[in-house]
């Protein structure tokens, strides 16, 4: 060793920028002892901000010259990645005070939440757009959720636009839907019956026609439902009206 440094309690390096020059003064202490290799901030009331604890495993940390980052590993092949054999791999953000967060690979699945009773956001634009909460709903930022079934939103607050739906559209549209039965590609074993979304009326489309709304549907189906009703209604004003006439000629 071109440097040795014996002594019987925490061997250490001391430096010190006593302010001579003009710069702030600060102080710093470079040491190790049975409980750990530190350094010590002793401006800044002797704290520890970095340590080493003795024994441990090889590549515990490693920073490479390409700036990647290793933990566990010296051949990181990410930014930053966590390696582990017979345990789990994880990244784990703990607020003391709140929500700890975690991501992590296990031997079957990869996974990603809180391990506290806080609910899991994904953010876009620094803005949440999706909540899953503990009790297993999912909230969605427009209004939209799921508690077992899907809800669109459908707050007043979101539309804009808002008018009836006339008889005439909806008939329109209801006739040029095509019920089909099909499976999904990858779900061969799975039949199911439906629409195609390439197919159906301007009505009832959305952007891309590559999916369904199925409240629009389902607002088409109850605008015809309520004409026929109005029509059964009448018609059976009719035949009631009939009937009383009836009645009264065959009195005569």
């Amino acid at each position: 060793m071109d440097l040795h440094i014996v002594s019987g309690n925490s061997p250490a390096i001391r430096l010190d920028q006593d302010g001579s020059s003009g710069w702030t003064a600060q102080v710093w202490d470079i040491a190790g002892n049975e409980a750990n290799f530190f350094v010590r901030d002793v401006t800044g009331g002797s704290k520890l901000p970095f340590r080493i604890q003795p024994a441990s495993p090889t590549n515990t940390l490693t920073l490479r010259a390409d700036g990647r980052v290793g933990i566990g590993t010296w051949s990181p092949g990410y930014p930053l990645e966590v390696e582990k054999t017979g345990d789990n791999s994880a990244i784990v953000c703990d607020r003391t005070d709140g929500a700890s967060i975690f991501m992590n690979a296990t031997t079957t699945n990869g996974q990603f939440g809180t391990v506290t009773d806080h609910p899991t956001r994904i953010l876009v634009n620094s803005t949440w757009k999706m909540e899953i909460t503990s009790a297993t709903d999912i909230n969605m930022a427009d209004g939209g959720s799921y508690n077992g079934t899907w809800n669109p939103a459908s707050s007043r607050e979101l539309k804009e636009n808002i008018q009836d739906l006339n008889t005439d559209e909806a008939m329109e549209a209801l006739t040029g839907l095509n019920p089909v039965k099909y499976n999904y590609k990858e779900q061969k074993e799975e039949p199911r019956v439906g629409f195609i979304a390439e197919d159906v009326p301007e009505l009832v489309a959305m952007n891309g026609r590559k999916s369904l709304g199925t409240v629009d549907i389902l607002a088409v189906l109850t605008k015809v439902l309520q004409e026929q009703q109005k029509i059964v209604e009448n018609q059976q004003k009719t035949i009631t009206e009939l009937q009383k006439k009836i009645a009264e000629l065959e009195k005569k």
